[in-house]
């Protein structure tokens, strides 16, 4: 390859006319020739690095003419002259998803293609330590940088998180530009979205594997260079002094948060779990002990529930500075967004859990007992999860309502657990709706993703429902609340 630098896009990615105007500036520096001093090292720094440079790096065009890939361009002001060369600290620049496919709408992104969370909060904080991602696409790498790792690493059947790792573990930095640069296709169906997802999340989990020694290693493929292109020079000092401990921690947090993606989405089915149980059992997860205290003077024993006052004190706490950490964190992003992202993290629950015991086998054996497919599908096994979820919640749900005029258990647990699973099956809607009718519309297209693959709940259905349940509390919960008392199980 005889380059600087190498540009990474996905086969769907078409890059605009401005992708290298707003990506290549953010590998170089500029020296002011008036003082002679430049913040980080470049390839004119020293004489004898030229030289060097200038042995390694002159190949012959098409033409028959010489060029030299590293180079050097003056800038002339009014103010000063100076010098801007490639900064030898920057191993890649990245840009976001973006997509001109996407449907409009209520039912916008209901796949969650945009990643938007990830992109406009996630990737923009860790930018902040010269430390964002590298997610396999919209990527411009520098080509030495690449080298000095030895190529793409392949321990894993996603390279980006390796290919950050290796990166911020020689102390290079990365950058990621906030802006719209490329144009993709979003997955035209919802199998082949949970597929791609699979692919993800096991990559993931490969990455968080790829440590420990549990089997057949799979053997690590790397990308054949020009001869006559060597490693660059690290510049420890320089190096050390970009990146102090406080920086290395938080790589190490990012680090650790790329390859457990799969595991923190697939807790999502613990929710579900908490719902069914309240709903089908009519009992709750969590239970309390009374706690009784005998007065001295008036020796009457009185109930305290100290234990549900300490929940209440603890969990209050926790839960308001989750709150306000998350509406700071995602205020740069649109809120429908961060509400698509939530209902995707309920919708790949089994997906990222199906992805761990894949990857773990595969560690193990070095062999995957599912196959992914290579061109994009309209069915899959992976929605079933879904499917068969949405379903076993509104069977529950009835079944709790009816269970509001015959109560076993306290209406208040009746109430909670309606409530619950409603915003549960909520978030599970778009996906399950989608499933249904690509699987059963013929109309539908293949290689089309629109909003008529979804099927929308007329408002007036959804109010009639509202003011149903709303009636049934008032006049069945509370009539039989009076006549019940409530029992705390230890």
């Amino acid at each position: 390859l005889k380059s600087d630098f190498v540009m990474i896009l996905n086969d769907d990615m078409k890059p605009k006319p401005q992708f290298l105007a707003r990506t290549l500036p953010w590998f170089y520096t500029s020296r002011d020739l008036s003082d002679g001093y430049s913040d980080y090292p470049s390839d004119s720094q020293s004489d004898s690095d030229n030289e060097e440079d200038d042995e390694e790096d002159e190949y012959t065009q098409s033409d028959g003419s010489e060029y030299e890939s590293e180079y050097e361009i003056e800038v002339e002001d009014r103010s000063s002259y100076s010098v801007y060369s490639i900064d030898k600290t920057v191993a890649f620049v990245q840009a976001p998803n973006s997509f001109k496919n996407l449907i409009t709408g209520e039912w916008a992104d209901f796949l969650g293609a945009k990643n938007s969370v990830f992109f406009y909060a996630t990737q923009k904080g860790r930018d902040a330590f010269d430390s964002c991602s590298y997610i396999g696409t919209n990527a411009i790498i520098r080509l030495k940088a690449l080298h000095t790792i030895d190529g793409f690493p392949y321990g894993a059947i996603t390279e980006d998180a390796l290919l950050t790792k290796k990166f911020q573990e020689i102390g290079y930095k990365s950058v990621f530009v906030e802006e719209s640069l490329t144009s993709g296709l979003v997955p035209n169906s919802v199998a082949w979205a949970h597929v791609e997802r699979l692919r993800q999340f096991e990559g993931s989990i490969q990455t968080f594997l790829s440590p420990l020694s549990l089997g057949d290693e799979t053997k690590e493929l790397k990308v054949e260079f020009n001869d006559n292109i060597e490693k660059e020079k690290i510049d420890e000092e320089l190096f050390q002094k970009i990146n102090p401990s406080k920086k290395k921690f938080f790589q190490t947090i990012f680090n650790l948060d790329n390859s457990i993606q799969a595991i923190v989405s697939g807790s999502a089915i613990l929710y579900i779990v908490v719902a069914l149980i309240l709903l089908l059992f009519g009992d709750s997860p969590v239970n309390f002990q009374n706690v009784s205290i005998v007065k001295q003077k008036s020796m009457q024993q009185e109930n305290f529930n100290l234990n549900t006052l300490l929940f209440v004190f603890s969990f209050l706490p926790y839960f308001l500075v989750k709150f306000i950490a998350n509406v700071y964190c995602y205020s740069a992003v649109n809120q429908n967004d961060v509400w698509k992202a939530q209902q995707t993290w309920f919708s790949y629950s089994f997906t990222s859990v199906i992805a761990i015991i894949d990857a773990i086998h595969h560690k193990t054996t070095n062999n995957s007992f599912i196959t992914i497919p290579r061109r994009p599908i309209r069915k899959h096994f992976l929605e079933l999860f879904t499917f068969f979820t949405v379903i076993l919640l509104i069977i529950s749900i009835l079944f709790r309502t009816v269970m509001l005029f015959f109560p076993t258990t306290s209406c208040l647990i009746d109430i909670a657990g309606i409530f619950f699973a409603g915003l549960i099956l909520i978030q599970l809607w778009p996906m399950f709706s989608s499933s249904v009718l690509e699987r059963y519309n013929n109309s539908l297209k293949d290689n089309v993703s629109s909003d008529k693959s979804n099927f929308e709940i007329p408002p007036l259905i959804l109010y009639s429902i509202a003011v149903l349940y709303s009636i049934l509390i008032v006049d069945a919960g509370i009539n039989f609340c009076k006549n019940s008392t409530l029992e705390i199980n230890t």
